[in-house]
């Protein structure tokens, strides 16, 4: 594997955040470099690793089913394996290739948990400590793993002495020797995560410069609560690729139910976990599950207050938890007689919504197009949606549909209130384009460099810096959106002719983004207009290395029809561009 590739897994997965995730990172790596990129084996993936999410989650519940009849654990492990198999919530997850991230770290510290409660001494010390390390380098929530032991710890110790105190017993046994060990791989992992990423823990400031006080914080906290507590339990009719909120935008009403629920989780969280019905210890551990991302520290997520894919561990907590419910001790003979109707019914309700949600759902999770436009149906006012339901109409050659979003973007607007309105004038520019009008989309590629509040490339030019020779980090969150923008500069100066600024704006899009393969493509055409054919071949070879195999033969089409173009005397004027070895390949390519 290459050295840049292995430097790539260290670094963080967004540009402007400290997100440290190698494990997954090198699950790709060594899917792309060993079988290449198709997507239909890392969909594949995912779904196998769901399949063994929801098999640990039998498993697990087996186990602390294990004092019941046969019939009885067979009953609940079944209901927790239903419940967390086909919950609507875990569609994103599984059909989203990136959440590869969420499906790990979920399979690693499930794996913890049975390996806690099925060995004991050595052998469970060192598979808890390898698991938990796995899932910290998979994804932050992992975090939480230790304190959800716990939880598992005082489950065991109820089960085993349920008049005794647990905590003497801790201190007695092996117990405190495992959650030692746990200390010690979490600071192995923070002492990787310092010298990689520099900094332990990442915000996003441009949540929290909204909020106008501690109890505004606290409120959108309780919110981001109710939020996935709604979709635990009820998932059908919110489901969706994107769920903005802005708290400037609380009411005082959400304000005081923010609020009210973050104390709730508090409280009802503290009351379970030191609890001793086992249902309720365990549906602390759902909310234990959901801390890392209450926004407790504001996470960037694209304005969202959450996203489904997040709930991949905790409704493993939630499903052990609904397998551990027991009809009330103090129940009539009557409600007893009910109770197995009313839970068949109750299950076969959520079956049959479930089956229907996900034959709704994953058909719109089949391309691009088809998740943003659902996106953009149900947020036509994000601007975060909109940008991406655009662009992804434009690469869908869906230009009616982009018309549709760009048609107010304008050149004489001046003030803008997020950073999505700069955005879109930049996405405007290529939709020119990409319809055939290079001039007009110069005036907005232009337009959007000039109302940028700072260009990294810029800066290094003026301390002497040869963009060829430097690449910026990963810490700049607009990173992405730069090599979009240039990319679409090098595209339109090739449509005009311009090769020179062409060859330019193709190499600052490469001090954005060093591996990206329409970057490379553009400087590949900008030098077969200027005439040197040679570095052109070896350019559009690095580009085809970079392509997934998809794009590699639409790549190799656009090249046939731009020499073609620089060949024919009857569309180009500077017969010197094309020399005799591009002449002999345009012939080539034409037949």
């Amino acid at each position: 594997m290459p050295e840049t590739a292995l430097a790539a897994l260290v670094q963080p997965i967004l540009p402007g955040t400290t997100y440290f995730r190698p494990l997954p990172l090198a699950t790709f790596a060594a899917e792309f470099f060993t079988v290449g990129v198709y997507p239909q084996l890392s969909h594949a993936i995912n779904l196998l690793l769901h399949v063994l999410n929801t098999f640990l989650v039998g498993l697990i519940a087996l186990r602390l089913s294990a004092p019941r009849t046969e019939s009885e654990k067979s009953l609940r492990t079944a209901a927790a394996v239903l419940f967390y198999g086909i919950h609507p919530a875990l569609i994103e997850p599984v059909a989203w290739v990136s959440g590869r991230f969420d499906l790990l770290v979920t399979c690693f510290m499930l794996c913890a948990i049975w390996s806690y409660l099925s060995f004991n001494g050595l052998p469970r010390n060192v598979l808890v400590a390898i698991f938990f390390l796995c899932a910290a380098l998979s994804k932050e929530m992992a975090v939480t793993l230790p304190v959800v032991l716990i939880i598992f710890f005082l489950l065991k110790s109820q089960t085993r002495a349920p008049r005794t105190d647990p905590w003497e017993e801790f201190w007695k046994n092996s117990e405190k020797t495992t959650f030692v060990t746990l200390f010690i791989v979490g600071l192995i992992y923070l002492a990787l995560r310092a010298h990689f990423i520099g900094e332990l823990s990442h915000q996003d400031s441009s949540v929290a410069h909204k909020f106008d006080g501690p109890a505004h914080h606290l409120a959108f906290i309780g919110q981001t609560g109710l939020f996935y507590l709604k979709m635990a339990l009820w998932p059908f009719s919110d489901i969706n690729p994107q769920h903005p909120f802005d708290p400037t935008d609380m009411t005082e009403l959400q304000r005081i139910a923010g609020v009210a629920s973050a104390l709730c989780i508090v409280f009802i969280t503290s009351l379970s976990v030191l609890g001793r019905r086992p249902y309720l210890m365990l549906f602390g551990a759902f909310f234990v599950a959901l801390m890392p991302v209450l926004n407790i520290i504001p996470l960037t997520i694209g304005g969202n207050i959450g996203h489904e894919r997040f709930l991949a561990f905790p409704l493993a907590m939630l499903s052990l938890s609904i397998s551990q419910l027991k009809p009330p001790s103090r129940a009539s003979a009557t409600m007893k007689r009910a109770l197995p109707y009313t839970a068949v019914a109750v299950i076969t309700g959520w079956i049959a919504l479930s089956a229907l949600n996900i034959r709704i759902t994953v058909p719109l999770w089949a391309s691009e197009y088809s998740l943003w436009s659902w996106a953009y149906a149900k947020h036509p006012d994000s601007g975060f949606v909109k940008f991406s339901y655009a662009a992804a109409a434009i690469r869908h050659r869906q230009f009616q549909d982009a018309e549709l979003v760009l048609h107010d973007v304008t050149l004489d607007k001046d003030e803008f209130k997020t950073k999505y309105e700069i955005y879109l004038i930049g996405l405007k520019a290529q939709y020119l384009a990409r319809t055939h009008q290079p001039r007009e989309a110069m005036e907005f590629y232009r337009k959007t460099e000039a109302i940028l509040p700072w260009l990294p490339h810029v800066a290094a030019e003026r301390q002497g810096i040869q963009l060829a020779n430097a690449s910026v980090t990963r810490g700049n969150e607009d990173q992405w959106f730069l090599q979009f923008l240039y990319t679409g500069m090098a595209e339109a100066y090739i449509a005009l002719r311009e090769f020179d600024n062409a060859l330019e704006a193709s190499n600052v899009a490469l001090f954005y983004a060093p591996f990206y393969p329409s970057a490379w493509l553009s400087k590949a055409f900008s030098l077969y207009g200027l005439g040197r054919s040679e570095e052109a071949e070896r350019t559009f070879q690095k580009a085809l290395e970079l392509f997934v195999p998809e794009a590699k033969t639409e790549a190799i089409e656009l090249r046939a029809q731009l020499i073609h173009q620089l060949c024919d005397p009857s569309q180009n004027k500077a017969p010197e561009v094309c020399p005799e070895s591009l002449f002999k390949k345009s012939a080539e390519l034409r037949h």
